[in-house]
Parts: C-alpha cells; sequence; structure tokens
C-alpha cells in the first residue's frame, strides 16, 4: 500500500514538471487568430516562454484566450497594432515578465484587467491606445528599469502606478490629454534617472509629488502642459540634477521650487506668461549649466529679467538663447565662477551684459550673437581668460569691444564676424598669442584693425575677409607667424598690408583676393610660405614687389585676374622646385614673365601650367619658354656665380661664388619654413672668387636654402643634407 502511494505522488509531481515548462527561448510573434488558438496543441505543456512574446496582426486577432495556460514570460510581452482586440482575457495567469510589458496602439482596448495577477514586470510602455481609461490593474507590481505612459487620449487616471516608491529608471508620463492629475504617483519617493511630466493640457498640478524629497530625483522634466500655474508638489526637494521648465503656456511662476539650493543644470525656455524666475531665491550653485531660452531655434517670449538668481555664486555654463522680452542679466551680479562656457544668442532687446562683471575667467567658449540691440560689452570688463574662443557675431548695433580691455589670454580662436556698426576692435591689447585662428569677417563698418599692437603669433589661420570699410590693419605689426592659412579676401578699400611688415612664416597657404591692394611692398619680411600662393582680383595691383625673400612654397602659384599687374619680378627668387601647379592668366597688362623662377619650372613642371589671356609674350606657355630661352649668355654673364659642393652633404659644404665688383655680401641658410639658421657671411667683400664652409653636421637631414644677396641681386640654391 504504502508503494503504491509512493508511485501514486510520483506521478502527479512528474505530471506538473511536465505542464509547467519552460519553452520557446528563441520567443514567439503571432499574427493570425489561428496560431493563439492553436497554441496549446502547438506546443503541449509550455507554460513559462522563456523568449519574447509578441502578439501583432492589425485586425486579424480577437481574443488570447489561447494563451491562458502561460504564466510567466522570460523577455518583453509586446501588443502592438491589434485594432480587433477588446480584452487582455486570456492573460490571466501571467504573474511575471522579465522584459517590458508593451501596449501599443490597440485601439479597442479600454483596461488591463486580465493582468491583475502580475507580480513582476521589466519595464511598461503604454503607448497611443485611443480609448484605454485605466491602468488599475498594474497596482502592486514590481516594475524594473522604465515606465511610460505615452499619447493615451482617454486615460483619466495613473492609478496601478501607486505601490512605485523608490523607482531606480526613468518614469514618463507623456501626452495624456485627460489626465488631469497624477494620483498613482503620490508615494513616489525616488527616480533614479528622470521624471517626465509632459503634453498633458488638462493637469493642473503637481501635488501628488510631493513625497519626493531632498535629492532623490535626477532629473525632472515639466514640459508643454497648458493647464499648469505654478510648480506646487516640487516642495520637498532641495537638490536635483536637472530641471527643465519648458513651454508651459500658462504658467506663471516657479513657486513650488523655492527650497532648491543645488541644481545639476536648470534650463527655462517658452514659458510666455513667466516673467522671471523669483521662486528660485534660495539657489546658490548650478552645477553645470543655465539654460535659459531653446538653443534649437525656438523663441522664449515673456521672460524680462532673471530675478531670483542673485544668491546664484557659480555656474557650470550660461547659454542664453532667443528670449526677445530679456532685457537684463543682473540678477548674475554675484556669480564669481562660470566653467564651461558663455553663449548669449539671439536676444534682441538685451542692450548689455551687466552681471558678469565678477567672471575674470570662462573656462569654455564665449559667444555672443545675434543680439540687435546689443551696443558695447559692458559687463565683461574684468574678463582676463577664456578657456575656448571668442566669438562676436552678427550684432547689428555693437559699436567696439573696448570692454575687453583686460583680456589677456584665449586658448583657441577668435572670431569677429558681420557686425555692422563695429568700427574698432580695440580693446584686445593685450594678447600675445592665439592658439587657434583670428578671422574678422564682414563688419560692414570696421575701419581699422587696431588693439592687437601686441599679438605675436597665431597659430591656425588669419583671415581678413569681407570687411568694405577696412583701411588699416596696422596694429598687427608685431605678428611674426601664422601657423596655417593667411587669407586675405574682399577688402575693396584695404589699399596696403602695411601691419604685416615683420610677418615671416606662413605655415599653409598664402591667399590675397579681391582687395584694393597697390602694394604687397609690406610682406617684405616673409620668407616661407607651406603651402598655395594665390593672388587673384586684386584690380589695383601692378607689380609683386615685396615678395622678394621668399625663397619656398609647397603647393600651387597663382597669379589671375590683375588689370593693371605688368611685373612679376617680385617672385623670381622663389625656389622653383617648390612650386606644384602654375597657374598665371587672365593679367591682360602682363608681358614679361620670363624670369628666374618661372624659366627654372618651366625646364621640367612637376604639376600643371596654365597660362593665357595676359598680354602677348605671356599668352601661352609656349611664349614664356621661347623668351626664357632667348635671354642672353650676356646677361647671365652679369649675373655673379654661385654653387654649392658637395650637394647632397653629410657634414661640411663649400660655397663658391664669385663677385664681380666688390660689394656687401649676406649669405644665410634656412630651413623650408624660412628661418634663417644662420648667417655665415655679413661683410663687405672685394670683386674676385670666394669660397667659404658650411659646417652641416648640426643639420637634420633634410632640405634647407642658401641665400646669397650682393649688390647686384639676390640667389638661392638647394642644400641637401643627408
Amino acid at each position: 500500500m504504502k508503494n503504491l502511494l509512493i508511485a501514486g505522488l510520483y506521478l502527479v509531481f512528474t505530471a506538473n514538471l511536465i505542464y509547467a515548462q519552460g519553452c520557446l527561448p528563441e520567443g514567439i510573434t503571432f499574427t493570425t487568430q489561428s496560431e493563439i488558438d492553436d497554441f496549446q496543441t502547438n506546443y503541449p505543456g509550455c507554460t513559462e516562454i522563456e523568449g519574447d512574446l509578441n502578439i501583432m496582426s492589425q485586425d486579424a486577432i480577437t481574443d488570447l484566450e489561447g494563451l491562458s495556460v502561460l504564466t510567466s514570460i522570460g523577455g518583453q510581452l509586446s501588443l502592438s497594432h491589434n485594432y480587433s482586440l477588446m480584452s487582455l482575457a486570456g492573460l490571466e495567469n501571467l504573474n511575471s515578465i522579465g522584459g517590458q510589458l508593451k501596449i501599443m496602439n490597440n485601439n479597442l482596448i479600454t483596461d488591463l484587467g486580465p493582468l491583475s495577477n502580475l507580480n513582476s514586470i521589466g519595464g511598461v510602455l503604454i503607448w497611443s491606445n485611443e480609448v484605454l481609461l485605466s491602468i488599475s490593474a498594474l497596482l502592486g507590481v514590481e516594475f524594473g528599469e522604465s515606465i511610460s505612459i505615452y499619447d493615451n487620449p482617454g486615460l483619466i487616471s495613473l492609478h496601478g502606478l501607486d505601490s512605485v516608491t523608490y523607482f531606480t529608471g526613468y518614469i514618463s508620463i507623456d501626452g495624456n490629454e485627460s489626465l488631469t492629475n497624477l494620483q498613482g504617483l503620490q508615494n513616489l519617493t525616488t527616480v533614479g534617472e528622470y521624471l517626465q511630466i509632459r503634453s498633458s493640457p488638462g493637469l493642473t498640478n503637481l501635488n501628488e509629488l510631493n513625497n519626493l524629497y531632498y535629492g532623490n530625483a535626477n532629473q525632472i522634466q515639466i514640459i508643454d502642459n497648458d493647464g499648469l500655474t505654478d510648480l506646487t508638489g516640487l516642495n520637498n526637494i532641495s537638490s536635483l540634477g536637472s530641471l527643465e521648465v519648458k513651454d508651459n503656456d500658462n504658467l506663471t511662476s516657479l513657486n513650488g521650487v523655492n527650497n532648491i539650493h543645488f541644481l545639476g543644470s536648470l534650463k527655462v525656455s517658452g514659458n510666455p506668461l513667466l516673467t522671471d524666475l523669483t521662486d528660485l531665491e534660495n539657489l546658490f550653485w548650478i552645477e553645470l549649466s543655465l539654460y535659459i531660452g531653446d538653443p534649437s531655434g525656438g523663441v522664449n517670449p515673456g521672460l524680462t529679467s532673471l530675478h531670483g538668481l542673485e544668491n546664484v555664486t557659480a555656474i557650470g555654463g550660461l547659454q542664453v538663447f532667443n528670449s526677445p522680452d530679456l532685457v537684463s542679466l543682473s540678477a548674475l551680479s554675484n556669480v564669481g565662477y562660470i566653467g564651461n562656457g558663455v553663449q548669449i544668442y539671439n536676444n534682441d532687446n538685451l542692450y548689455d551684459l551687466d552681471g558678469l562683471g565678477n567672471i575674470t575667467n570662462i573656462y569654455g567658449n564665449l559667444v555672443i550673437s545675434d543680439n540687435d540691440s546689443l551696443s558695447s560689452l559692458t559687463g565683461i570688463s574684468n574678463l582676463q581668460t577664456i578657456g575656448g574662443s571668442l566669438e562676436i557675431t552678427n550684432n547689428q548695433n555693437l559699436l567696439n569691444l573696448e570692454a575687453l580691455n583686460n583680456f589677456l589670454t584665449v586658448n583657441e580662436s577668435i572670431l569677429i564676424d558681420g557686425n555692422d556698426k563695429l568700427e574698432s576692435i580695440d580693446g584686445l591689447n593685450y594678447i600675445d598669442s592665439i592658439a587657434g585662428d583670428l578671422m574678422i569677417l564682414n563688419n560692414k563698418g570696421l575701419l581699422e584693425i587696431n588693439g592687437l599692437n601686441n599679438l605675436l603669433s597665431i597659430s591656425g589661420d588669419l583671415e581678413i575677409n569681407g570687411n568694405d570699410s577696412l583701411t588699416n590693419i596696422e596694429s598687427l605689426w608685431s605678428l611674426t607667424s601664422v601657423g596655417s592659412d593667411v587669407l586675405v579676401y574682399s577688402n575693396p578699400s584695404l589699399s596696403t598690408l602695411s601691419g604685416l611688415n615683420n610677418l615671416n612664416t606662413i605655415g599653409r597657404h598664402l591667399r590675397i583676393n579681391e582687395n584694393g591692394l597697390t602694394s604687397l611692398s609690406d610682406l617684405n619680411s616673409l620668407n616661407s610660405i607651406g603651402g598655395t600662393l594665390v593672388l587673384k582680383w586684386n584690380e589695383e595691383l601692378s607689380n609683386l614687389s615685396g615678395l622678394e625673400n621668399i625663397v619656398a612654397i609647397d603647393g600651387n602659384l597663382q597669379i589671375e585676374n590683375h588689370q593693371l599687374l605688368n611685373n612679376i619680378d617680385g617672385i623670381a627668387n622663389l625656389d622653383h622646385s617648390t612650386i606644384n601647379n602654375l597657374y598665371i592668366k587672365e593679367n591682360p597688362q602682363l608681358s614679361v614673365c620670363a624670369i628666374e623662377s618661372i624659366c627654372a619650372y618651366l625646364e621640367n613642371p612637376e604639376g600643371y601650367v596654365w597660362i593665357e589671356n595676359n598680354a602677348p609674350g605671356c599668352n601661352s606657355q609656349d611664349e614664356v619658354e621661347t623668351a626664357c630661352d632667348e635671354v642672353s649668355v650676356e646677361e647671365l654673364s652679369t649675373k655673379n656665380t654661385f654653387n654649392i659642393f658637395p650637394n647632397p652633404s653629410e657634414s661640411i659644404a663649400f660655397i663658391e661664388y664669385i663677385l664681380l665688383e666688390s660689394s656687401q655680401v649676406t649669405i644665410r641658410i634656412l630651413d623650408v619654413q624660412g628661418n634663417v639658421l644662420s648667417i655665415p657671411v655679413n661683410e663687405h667683400q672685394e670683386q674676385g672668387k670666394k669660397r667659404i664652409v658650411i659646417d652641416c653636421s648640426t643639420l637634420k637631414p633634410g632640405i634647407y636654402f642658401c641665400a646669397l644677396k650682393t649688390n647686384s641681386g639676390f640667389q638661392i640654391k638647394k642644400l641637401l643634407k643627408l
């Protein structure tokens, strides 16, 4: 008898194991009613689906009774786009879902009643169910990573979330038009990621959030809730990772956040009835950024001042965008530290920067752009250093930069662009170097570039472009090197480059186009260009005098579209081997191109040659080559002979030359950047043959130049060090 009892119990136990078994680790998707009806037949004993369960059918599925044996789903349960499904009946035995519960676009489902036996789910997404009225069946469920209740126009309550207290993920309540309160969130104390309340026009208060306290919410977003007039309900929060208040059309105050003293970031934009930030009077520190307005382009009407921020002493970064009614930043007068940068953009009625007077250092960029009423930079007169770039652009009434007269250092670039009434840039007097670019562009009223008298070097580009009234750049007279391009474009009133007299090295290209220049003589110290040399459309330029000391480029040589140009002797000393492609065209007065550098290049051109539409004699490559061949032996004999041997050299080299008459003689050794490495000869010498010894042992292997200057001219030869 005992044995029979044991055998019976064994059979029952075995049967239960067979019945309650895991299955379908790969998951399953149902798209027809017959697939659901036949589930128990096709998968006998399958009660625990280990993978995902997806039900999506358009109009094919009308009930879920065939799934009544299911007790758990290891992955997600997704019911999506089931337009004929009226109920979730059939899912009553589900007690756990390992992944998300997704109920999306089921147009006939009014509640989640059959899910009332659920104990835990990985997360929930309830989205766009047109007649869903209630989620109360979720009461008591333990939620995982996320709760998103989105765009359910008939949902009138969040009852069902009442058991949510300490939540480590995010909660998003968005686009539920009939929701009038947050009943269901009254027990919420902590949100690990963010809480978003958005696009719920019937919502009139946040009272149910009053158990959120201290710093137990990382981010709160209150966006596009037109029924809200204040933020009452957030009163117990004293610190917060981020607070965003945006596009709430009837919000008149921030009452409710009065106890906040610390914020990671504060974002306020698009609240047309909110005129100030009065209720933030206890806030003293914004760790990351203060955003006033929407950087994506949306207008932020209403806000006239930042009153309420008077006790703030430190801000990680300041961005003030698209606030047409804002007239003052004076509420920031106690801020002594701004970390990541300042951007003040498109604030039509902001007339000064008062309020930033205690700022001496900005560790990111300073961008002041498109503020039409701003006439001066008063308010930042104590600024000394900028860790990033300085950009002052499109401020139509800005007259000067004088408030920057204590400015010492910028670690990246300076851009001054499109300030039509700016007459002077005086105020940058103490800057001695720029690590990035200096760009002065499209300032229609700018008469002179002044205030840069101490600038010695620019690591990036120097670009002076589109300044219609500019006549003078003399304050650049201390500048000796530019690490990248020098671009002087479209300055029709600029007749001279006086100010660049001490510039000796350009790291990349020199482009001088469409200016009123009559002379390049102020470039007489320039000896090396690391890229292309381009001269185009300078209508008043008649010669290239001033370029005689350029011994090397590393790119194209382009001389084009000069109506008065008749002499290019200024580039005769250029080493032909450093020219890639040659363009001499559209210079109707230019008849002589047979100069030393051009003739030497045309002997064996290494690139493309385009010589056309100049005067006869320089109207084609053939004409120039013929002119080069006709240089007489007598003319050549008038030049001092000049040779280097051995070349290449490992240790010493001899420079040998013959003086046809006594002369002052200077010999310089230069690197490929044009830097003078040594001057072995600088003296008056008598007529005759001369030889000097050059010690090459200290030179690194590479290409160098030996430049010989006498009373009869200038010659240069390449020296290769092995």
